[in-house]
């Protein structure tokens, strides 16, 4: 591919992805007004995202109260509420950083285009991902909305980006390896859920074939080292102020509102919802309504769920690799139908039905629509199940023609659900998104090539 081709590629890419995230910018526009881009009429985070950066921008603060005294807050990191302040200060509104998203989501696409040629080395599979990427649905919603998922993905798409290319050129150049740590630890300060995923490049590394192992051992020291120095700064502020080094307190209400709560409504055989309104009143009860951004009151909430947890180890092991299909089989079509477009659609947990086995339930809920929604949800459910069917597949095949790319790309698919576990909603799989398509396709291409043959 000459350089003439990869710019026309890359503008075709650019372009569709623009058309369709500004599409729905201006849908959203025309039926909600701006108000569609406020972030305080929106969800919590948002909310939460929104003042943060109206603290940072008018008050020069990293708080979440709305008067003085403005108290430091522990719960979300930095990056994101940063990012939205440059576009707050920019417009006075939060209509610059929504368009400074859709624009990040534009570039992920790129990004991704560049990751699925280095696997692939095929044109076609690469501009194919790159544009089934630009049009996944909950993509395109998010980039609309004040969220951090947007940013996140860019980020880590970077450290994959370069990642994989120490990997393909089987040597260790050492502003790559730098560049990758900076990536992955940037994007650790946007959702701090790849803290602990630092550790698979770090071991891949020492795997490099061809390599002095002491080289080897020296990248993989420099890539943790860097890691750890971008996320420094953070972790400095968060002991200054609470005399601790952690990146967000948030992470430990999870632990007892996200991975506890809905294992105790399988112990107890109660719905989510009847778990989730008993937490929040004994949790209102006990800690008040400070407990996701407290860092005693968090801390406190997840001793309560590590002590029983560690107590029944077997039961809650069993139950969170259980739940963790539904991080694959979330469908992303209809929850922006229900969410952008508001099609009243009924709020059916597909995935949770199956893997808590409620076949009647689901069969109930399904059945008892009319038949275009029944087609709407077959379909619908069908690309999102292959594509994590032949994602996963593709990638383990790929095992015989580049072991380490293939492990690479198979543990950080895996590293998500098993960090995230049983709420797996479907923006939490857009940073693997990009493997499991480029694999499908391969795989695709394979039987394809080989049904030729025959």
């Amino acid at each position: 591919m000459n350089k003439k081709e990869r710019i026309k590629i890359l503008i075709i890419i650019f372009a569709i992805a623009l058309i369709v995230r500004l599409a729905l910018f201006f849908y959203l526009y025309t039926v909600n007004g701006p108000d569609s881009f406020n972030p305080f009429l929106q969800g919590t985070d948002q909310a939460e995202y929104g003042r943060l950066a109206v603290n940072l921008s008018e008050n020069s603060t990293f708080s979440l109260d709305k008067n003085e005294p403005f108290s430091p807050d522990p719960s979300r990191t930095p990056i994101f509420p940063l990012f939205l302040t440059i576009g707050y200060l920019i417009g006075g509104s939060f209509f610059i950083p929504t368009l400074l998203n859709i624009l990040i989501s534009v570039l992920t696409a790129i990004i991704v285009f560049e990751i699925a040629l280095l696997i692939s080395g095929s044109k076609k599979i690469s501009i194919s991902t790159a544009i089934i990427f630009s049009l996944l649905p909950y993509g395109v919603y998010l980039s609309n909305l004040i969220m951090a998922d947007t940013l996140f993905v860019f980020l880590f798409s970077l450290f994959v980006f370069f990642f994989l290319k120490i990997i393909k050129q089987k040597s260790i150049q050492f502003k790559i390896i730098i560049l990758g740590a900076v990536f992955l630890g940037l994007a650790t300060l946007v959702r701090p859920i790849t803290q602990f995923f630092v550790l698979i490049p770090a071991v891949l590394l020492l795997f490099l074939p061809s390599i002095d192992f002491k080289k080897k051992i020296s990248a993989s020291l420099m890539f943790l080292m860097i890691f750890v120095i971008v996320l420094s700064p953070w972790l400095t502020r968060n002991y200054l102020h609470f005399n601790e080094f952690f990146l967000s307190s948030i992470g430990r209400y999870h632990l007892y509102a996200s991975y506890f709560t809905p294992w105790k409504a399988y112990r107890e055989g109660i719905s989510r919802d009847e778990a989730h309104a008993r937490m929040l009143v004994y949790i209102k009860a006990k800690y008040g309504l400070s407990s996701l951004h407290g860092v005693e009151t968090s801390t406190a909430l997840a001793n309560e769920a590590k002590k029983e947890i560690l107590t029944h180890p077997l039961s809650y092991g069993f139950f969170h690799l259980s739940t963790v299909p539904i991080y694959f089989f979330n469908n992303d079509f209809l929850l922006v139908l229900r969410e952008a477009f508001k099609v009243e659609l009924p709020n059916v947990y597909i995935a949770q039905k199956i893997f808590t086995g409620d076949f009647g339930g689901l069969a109930d809920s399904i059945f008892g629509l009319n038949l275009f929604f029944i087609l709407l949800f077959l379909v619908s459910y069908l690309f999102v199940a292959l594509k994590f069917v032949f994602g996963v597949l593709g990638g383990v095949f790929y095992l015989w023609r580049d072991k380490l790319v293939a492990f690479f790309s198979l543990t950080t698919i895996l590293y998500f659900p098993l960090i995230i576990g049983s709420e797996g909603h479907a923006r939490f799989r857009l940073p693997v998104e990009v493997f499991l398509i480029i694999f499908s396709l391969i795989l695709i291409s394979q039987l394809y090539n080989r049904f030729k043959k025959c």
